[in-house]
């Protein structure tokens, strides 16, 4: 690399100091260094012709769009700091697009994977709470922040409901079950008054009374998958789940948006695909003229 690049490169890392993490001052900076690797080994001048040869060579070389973005990220910010030191007075980077990245579809849990972390649930207090977590997570299919800050006072087992509120402050009203309903009651029982008083507002709480932490949630649903040799251990798959199974049971995509707390329906509409590949193989596993 020339000697020009690498000044560059390095008045640039140092910028990013001052505002950036320093994952991201690694990143960007390694991301600039490639750049400018491959225009010194080719001879190029720094332009939208080069760039998009750039793009062309990550490309060819097969890397994931998510890694070409994000290569086209760190550039970006680079061409923005050339920007603002008067270096750059064209920016190329401002007529290229970054790929789309190809939406993943989630993989739910089973009915049966769900089963089997219920019955996994353990014995005494932890268990009642293990029990009461994954009925609650599963059976409204909330968001793990939104369980984490669920208060006492938001649940009405009563009306199987709890007020929540979701991304952007967006406030919802999320359902559950009798099942839910009767976990949380026996936990609220016969565990929770061993951890905390009623001075604390939080629903779950740890062993020491303090609010149940997402990371603690995280870990519940993980120990629960394992011991059900369940296929994942995130608990965003329960979310999944919970989308999934109400749509394979015919329900109403607008409803369940509701109750995901979903602005947009496309949002929803990923679940969709789930339940029609989930049955398009039920279909093909039962049906004799398959």
């Amino acid at each position: 690399m020339t000697s020009d690049h690498r000044n560059q490169i390095e008045a640039f890392s140092q910028r990013l100091q001052l505002s950036q993490s320093p994952r991201t001052v690694d990143a960007y900076t390694r991301d600039a260094t490639a750049f400018f690797e491959f225009l010194d080994d080719r001879r190029l001048s720094f332009g939208l012709a080069a760039v998009r040869r750039y793009l062309v060579d990550l490309q060819e070389r097969r890397l994931s769009r998510r890694t070409v973005a994000r290569r086209l990220a760190g550039l970006r910010a680079f061409c923005r700091f050339q920007e603002e030191a008067g270096v750059l007075t064209a920016n190329p980077l401002r007529l290229v697009r970054s790929p789309k990245s190809r939406r993943l579809l989630p993989h739910p849990f089973s009915r049966e994977e769900i089963d089997r972390m219920l019955t996994a649930t353990g014995s005494g207090p932890q268990g009642l709470r293990e029990r009461a977590v994954l009925e609650l997570f599963y059976g409204s299919g909330l968001r793990i922040s939104e369980l984490a800050s669920l208060d006492l006072g938001a649940v009405n087992l009563a009306q199987h409901s709890a007020d929540v509120v979701g991304k952007g402050g967006q406030a919802r009203r999320a359902l559950f079950g009798q099942p839910a309903a009767d976990a949380i009651g026996r936990y609220l029982q016969d565990a929770r008054p061993l951890w905390a008083g009623p001075e604390q507002p939080a629903l779950f709480v740890n062993r020491t009374g303090g609010r149940l932490s997402v990371r603690g949630l995280r870990r519940i649903v993980a120990t629960l998958a394992v011991r059900a040799k369940a296929t994942s251990t995130s608990p965003h798959a329960l979310r999944h789940s919970f989308a999934t199974h109400l749509l394979e049971g015919g329900a109403d995509l607008r409803a369940v948006q509701e109750l995901l707390g979903h602005r947009s329906l496309s949002s929803t509409q990923i679940y969709t695909h789930i339940a029609l590949t989930q049955m398009q193989e039920q279909y093909k596993k039962s049906h004799p003229r398959a």
